[in-house]
């Protein structure tokens, strides 16, 4: 099962390096493999696979939360940790090799952004985490509990709704 998942996971990651073309027949063995691999109890989750062009397979396996049995749907939102980081540091930097971007640059030069400290924060410091915005810690406790399942389970439905969270936060 970890090998399966890890060839997911690659796979994904070499699709993002590359521009890779998918024929129908290479999407009909990508979603026959997930099926039999959700049959198998080895993968439960969500795919997209695109490109410029549009979504060329999007598929939803199985459920979301065992202990409640939500199945997945389009509208599963996932916990991915720090993933993310990876993806927004390699966008970033290739804005910063076409000029459109700068690693001294302030954060509210391209985001509005209050807070105690808003106004000294550079990409640099964002991408290095020296930004002194708090991790999970500097939450209220009565979020913390279970493993942060009820801040997890806040939903923020834009970017400004997470921002202003953060602006509450103090500095570390």
């Amino acid at each position: 099962m970890k090998t399966a998942r890890f060839i997911l996971y690659v796979s994904f990651l070499a699709g993002l390096l590359c521009e890779c073309a998918f024929d129908n027949n290479t999407v009909k063995n990508i979603d026959n493999y997930l099926d039999s691999l959700h049959t198998a109890g080895g993968f439960d989750g969500a795919i997209v696979i695109g490109n410029k062009d549009g979504i060329i397979l999007q598929k939803e396996l199985g459920l979301a939360n065992r202990e409640w049995g939500i199945p997945h749907d389009e509208g599963t939102r996932f916990d991915i940790a720090s993933l993310n980081k990876s993806f927004v540091g390699y966008m970033i930097m290739q804005l910063v090799e076409s000029g459109r971007l700068s690693l001294s640059d302030k954060i509210t030069d391209h985001v509005e952004f209050q807070g105690k400290y808003a106004d000294d924060i550079s990409i640099h410091q964002m991408l290095t985490h020296t930004s002194g915005l708090p991790d999970y810690d500097a939450i209220a406790d009565s979020l913390k509990s279970r493993r942060f399942e009820t801040f997890k389970r806040f939903h923020f439905n834009k970017s400004d709704d997470y921002l202003k969270f953060i602006e509450t936060l103090e500095p570390v």
